[in-house]
């Protein structure tokens, strides 16, 4: 795959299954295939939504071993995504 080679990407509820050590490593790729000015949309479960949810973490889906690893929650995506301009 070359660099800068789309538009737009869009990953859905898939990022909370990445382990969290390689996040930081998934979106310099991703940032590296999205063309200048392109879109990386991803919606993801977080702490935060569980919590307006009602759900907990250990009732809940067990390969959501980024949210269970990667505290921080959707302020800790956002340093990252920002990191990457």
């Amino acid at each position: 795959m070359t660099a800068q080679s789309f538009d737009a990407i869009h990953a859905h509820q898939s990022a909370e299954h990445w382990k969290a050590q390689l996040v930081p490593y998934m979106l310099q790729e991703l940032a590296r295939v999205t063309k200048e000015g392109g879109l990386f949309f991803c919606c993801l479960d977080t702490e935060e939504l569980f919590e307006r949810q009602g759900r907990t973490l250990a009732e809940d889906d067990p390969t959501h071993v980024c949210i269970r690893q990667w505290r921080g929650g959707m302020s800790n995506w956002a340093v990252r995504l920002e990191s990457l301009h």
